[in-house]
Parts: C-alpha cells; structure tokens; sequence
C-alpha cells in the first residue's frame, strides 16, 4: 500500500479520492457584498481543485449575521436585508 500524497485513496465507501491532499473546513474570509459568497470563493475552491487536492469540504458559514466571526466571514443570508427574522 502506497501513501504517496498524490496517490489515490480507496474509500471504504467504494468511492476514490484522486489523491490524500484533503483541505478542512475553514473561514476564508472572501465574501463577497452583504456577505455573501461571490465569484472569488468559486475560483478560491476551483484553483484548489485543480492543484490537485482530493477533498474538499467546504468552508465555514455562518447562519445568521449577529454570529460572523470577521469582517469578511460569509453568511447564508444577507447582510444588507433590512427585512425581520422569521423568528420575528
């Protein structure tokens, strides 16, 4: 068995991963206007893609506005909404 970072690896699942190279979840801190994912996070996740990781699970975002951990943290909803909470 070979543990080359470059090699596949057999999942038990059955699915294979291209290579070892994995990348966490982590907060990027590339969002776009009202805090939104935009094009840059796109390229950011293809350009890893591409360099050969072999997973890839996604970043870190956050469900409400209140709760951002930095100034360029993504959120689910929209910053600049000036709409209530469902929760009122």
């Amino acid at each position: 068995m070979t543990s080359e970072p470059f090699s596949p690896l057999l999942l038990r699942s059955g699915q294979v991963l291209r290579s070892r190279i994995a990348k966490a979840a982590m907060e990027e801190n590339v969002a776009g206007a009202g805090q939104l994912p935009d094009e840059r996070i796109l390229t950011l996740y293809r350009r890893r893609a591409a360099g050969g990781a072999g997973l890839l699970i996604t970043r870190n975002v956050m469900v409400h506005a209140e709760a951002l951990t930095a100034p360029r943290a993504s959120c689910s909803t929209s910053t600049r909404s000036s709409s209530p909470s469902p929760s009122g």
